[in-house]
This record gives C-alpha cells, structure tokens and sequence, in this order.
C-alpha cells in the first residue's frame, strides 16, 4: 500500500517524447509527440510535418485530424494551438542546457 501514490491529482497528465532516427530518415524517421489521455501530437522534424489525433475516439489512431486542412474545424484548431504551445514549451525546458531536469 505504501509503494503507490494515493494522490491521483498527482500523476503527470502528459508526456513529452523524442524518437531519433534510425539508419536513416527514409527508414524510420525521427519523430516527436505530446501525449495526453485524449490527444497526441506528432511532429515529424525530417519533413516539418504535423499530425493530431483524437485518441478518445481514434483509439488506433487511424484518423489524422489535420490530413485535409479544409476540414479542420475550429474545434480542432484550439486543440492543435494548445497541444502545439505545450508542446514546444517542454521541448524548450527538456532541451535548456543551463536546466538540469528530470522527466
């Protein structure tokens, strides 16, 4: 019973990851998200691509929702906007070579 953190509200809400390549681009490219329960978003740096996906209803994530730029709702928009931002803002602190961070 001790060794789990009964504070639920404590647990990270999101996670950061970065995914170098392997071989070579062509072969599995490098690739960057933001996870969260109901959202991931992807940045592909080799192709300055991005990718989002609605995780609560796209479980397999078979449903890009930034694949035809004319359906982007504004719904979405918002949702691109604040992943985007939070995104880059750990990208900053985990790539801050004066910040000693621990993830």
């Amino acid at each position: 019973k001790g060794r789990y953190l009964e504070d639920s509200s404590k647990w990270r809400t999101e996670f950061f990851y970065e995914h170098p390549i392997i071989s070579h681009k062509e072969y599995i490219p490098s690739s960057e998200a933001l996870v969260r329960k109901d959202y991931k978003y992807f940045f592909w740096p080799d192709y300055k691509f991005e990718q989002l996906f609605d995780l609560a209803a796209d479980p397999r994530e078979e449903n890009d929702l930034l694949r035809d730029e004319s359906k982007i709702t504004p719904d979405v928009r918002k949702i691109l906007d604040e992943m985007r931002g939070r995104f880059n803002e750990i990208k900053s602190v985990v790539h801050d070579e004066k910040r000693h961070v621990i993830l």
